[in-house]
């Protein structure tokens, strides 16, 4: 007899790969590259959309996080497990914003983004 867990990928279709956000996110990359080289002065003209973009990101980050933290901890049942989860989702947090922080400064000292241009 097999386990449920084992059967979960068995009896489930395929998602195409058009319905996943990891291919609309490369689609928009290439869309915004392919803007910005064919018509670079209205793609300049469209900053609004990437402060917009920026802003959602923004505003959507942290109820994101609180809502996963939120739902790990309510799924636990224990007390103490909670508690033993809390310490590690705080230093994992933690862990992974020093990192990130620490490749942005180093691609923005490495790389300089926008040395280039004159606004």
């Amino acid at each position: 007899m097999t386990s449920p867990a084992g059967d979960a990928g068995v009896d489930r279709p395929r998602r195409r790969y058009y319905t996943q956000l990891w291919f609309w996110v490369i689609v928009a990359i290439a869309a915004g590259i392919v803007f910005g080289l064919v018509a670079p002065d209205t793609a300049k003209e469209a900053k609004w959309l990437a402060e917009a973009f920026i802003q959602v990101i923004q505003a959507i980050t942290g109820p994101v996080i609180f809502v996963t933290v939120v739902i790990g901890i309510a799924s636990i049942g224990s007390l103490a497990k909670a508690g033993g989860l809390a310490v590690k989702a705080l230093t994992y947090f933690f862990v992974m914003t020093v990192i990130a922080l620490a490749l942005g400064l180093l691609a923005g000292n490495i790389i300089a983004p926008g040395s280039g241009f004159d606004g």
